[in-house]
Parts: structure tokens; C-alpha cells; sequence
């Protein structure tokens, strides 16, 4: 499963910079509204509301919006809200991309919470509406920020999202399509879903990558101990077939020749030093260069 794989691999790549694009909300960030719509604030004060959710987590773990999320469950009467198993599955799925990103360490806090099998019952469904309230403020503020956010290395503030979007969930959690509006959610860019099924396969992946251990930049044609870890990287990255056959570093090469260069269809030699180091060759035929030591 994706979720469980994404501690794990949450270092690969920004792989969310494709421009997330949702329909943008134009109301301005507020707090979380007291009572939300079809929901008649009942007996459990926000103060009660606010000590059992306390009270679910240890003292180092408490929410991240904790004071919104105890007037939404305040107002929903302390009953969970993540009861549609395919929304709890696609939000998982969109928050588990969203901390492989890297745009905000705390998606990725949120996705070890969700991954910890002793968070469970209230607790956990406290925890999806709190990294929920977190994806909000994200995707509504995206196609605004997004400049600065999917391309900055300093993680940007988390904030409340706005009335309007929270509405938006709760109205459809209200009429059991949280799973539609989870969906409505998903990047709209047209690479997004290539994306996502290159990002399964990545992480399906169990074998372990090919180290490169030099540090020196390879051109085509080089000589290089790391070209064997360099081809199986590109072969399982799907930028390079397996059936594609390298040409031999000495193919088409033959010793210089005396002939002055304007004058002559051989190889030149083009760096060669008094001290030892690699004598490369310029292949006029294939316009390769190929080093040797």
C-alpha cells in the first residue's frame, strides 16, 4: 500500500511540482465556524470537546489544529466523520503524495500518525479531519502560492483553511459524498495521473538501488566504474529499455595518427598530460568521447 510505503521513501523527489490546479476559494482564511451547516450545536460544549481529544493522544502528539477541530466535533455531537472507508482510502492516497512532495513536514507527520496501528478509533479519525483541515488550506491555496510553495526550500505556514472550503466538506459529508468531494481534490494537470502510476510502481519496488560512487560527470562514450549502477538506474526508471546496447568504449577508435587533424578521418586525441591521467579520444564517426586511464 502506498500510505504504508511512504515513510519510507518520502526523499525520492518533489514529484508533486506539476502545478496542483483545484477550483480556487476566493472567501478569506477564517477560523473554523462554530456550527457547521445541518448540524445543530448539541449538549457537548467545545471545552469538553476540546479535553477528549486531548485526552486521545500523549502529551507530545496533540493535533495540529486542535481548538477547530474541537468545535467541528463539538458541533457534530463527538460522533467520527470518517466513515466512508473509499474516502478515508482516496484522502490517505492524496495525503500520502502530498508529504512525498516535501512541501510540508507536517504532511509527512500526519502520514506516520495514519501508519501507526496503535492510533485507532477516535483518535485516528480525529487525525484524518486534522490533516484534512491541513490538505485544505493546501490544495485551495495552491493555485496562488503554488509558485512560491512547490519550488521554495523553506516548507511554507500552515494555516487555517477558509470557511468556504470547510463548508464544502462538511456539506458533503453531510450527504454521504465525501468520497466525490475527496476526488474533486486530486491535481487537475494532465500529468498528474502518469505521475501516479509511475509513483506505485517506484514504490513497489523492494530491491535496493545502485549506489554511484564517483563524482565526476560522465558523458557519453566515458569510461566509468559507475556506468553498470548509472544503466540500472535508467533501465528502472523507465528512461532506458533493457534491450538498448551500448556501444563499446573502443569501438570505431584507433592510435593517433601523424597526419595533421584537418587532414585526417582518425580519432584525436584531445587531452593528453604530462603527469598521468586519462587519455581521452574523439570519435569523428560517432562523435563520442572515450577516456582511458
Amino acid at each position: 500500500m502506498l500510505l504504508a510505503n511512504t515513510f519510507k521513501h518520502h526523499r525520492v523527489v518533489s514529484l508533486l511540482a506539476l502545478a496542483l490546479t483545484v477550483v480556487p476559494f476566493t472567501l478569506p482564511q477564517a477560523a473554523v465556524i462554530a456550527a457547521m451547516p445541518g448540524i445543530t450545536q448539541g449538549a457537548t460544549s467545545v471545552t469538553d470537546s476540546q479535553q477528549r481529544i486531548r485526552q486521545a493522544f500523549s502529551s507530545a502528539d496533540q493535533p495540529f489544529y486542535l481548538p477547530s477541530l474541537a468545535t467541528l466535533y463539538a458541533s457534530r455531537h463527538m460522533q467520527p466523520i470518517w466513515q466512508d472507508r473509499q474516502a478515508v482510502q482516496k484522502f490517505q492516497q492524496q495525503l500520502a503524495e502530498a508529504a512525498l512532495s516535501g512541501v510540508q513536514p507536517q504532511f509527512t507527520r500526519w502520514v506516520e500518525r495514519l501508519t501507526d496501528p496503535a492510533i485507532s478509533g477516535f483518535a485516528r479519525d480525529v487525525t484524518l479531519s486534522d490533516a484534512m483541515l491541513g490538505y485544505l488550506q493546501f490544495v485551495s491555496s495552491v493555485p496562488t502560492q503554488g509558485e512560491t510553495w512547490l519550488y521554495s526550500n523553506v516548507p511554507y505556514k500552515l494555516a487555517q483553511p477558509s470557511v468556504s472550503v470547510v463548508n464544502q466538506w462538511q456539506n458533503a459529508v453531510n450527504a454521504g459524498s465525501d468520497s466525490a468531494f475527496i476526488t474533486s481534490l486530486e491535481p487537475q494537470h494532465p500529468q498528474y495521473r502518469p505521475m501516479h502510476a509511475a509513483l506505485k510502481t517506484l514504490l513497489s519496488d523492494k530491491r535496493p538501488w545502485p549506489q554511484l560512487k564517483g563524482s565526476e560527470t560522465l558523458r557519453p562514450g566515458q569510461v566509468s566504474d559507475d556506468v553498470p549502477a548509472l544503466r540500472e538506474i535508467l533501465q528502472r526508471s523507465g528512461m532506458l529499455t533493457a534491450q538498448t546496447t551500448a556501444p563499446a568504449p573502443d569501438e570505431d577508435a584507433v592510435p593517433v595518427s601523424t597526419v595533421p587533424v584537418s587532414h585526417s578521418d582518425q580519432p584525436v586525441v584531445v587531452s593528453p598530460s604530462l603527469r598521468r591521467s586519462p587519455i581521452c579520444l574523439f570519435h569523428r564517426r560517432s562523435r563520442r568521447v572515450t577516456c582511458r586511464a
